[in-house]
């Protein structure tokens, strides 16, 4: 009986490729308005022109938001602005 090559190898199971393990990245924004709006108007609100081109900017960089909170900032004293609080994140 003649051996052949599969009976004289060391058998090893072959392991499957490792896959990376993605990391994520969080970035947290305070978005607000100018200050010259609430002292003129009282208060300042949020334009939600601006906010948006915002958002895009940052889902163009990878940045998708994973939750949101407003919030009525006072200033100054007197005057109060909307501002929004961002939490956003990325997978690299």
């Amino acid at each position: 009986m003649t051996a052949t090559t599969l009976d004289r190898e060391p058998r090893t199971a072959a392991r499957p490729p490792q896959p990376q393990q993605a990391q994520t990245t969080y970035k947290v924004v305070i978005y607000q308005e100018g200050m010259l709006a609430s002292m003129f108007l009282g208060a300042a609100k949020v334009d939600p022109v601006k906010f948006s081109e915002f958002l895009n900017a940052n889902a163009r960089e990878g940045w998708r938001v994973v939750t949101m909170e407003k919030d009525l900032r006072r200033m100054l004293l007197f005057w109060k602005r909307e501002a929004y609080l961002v939490i956003m994140e990325r997978t690299k």
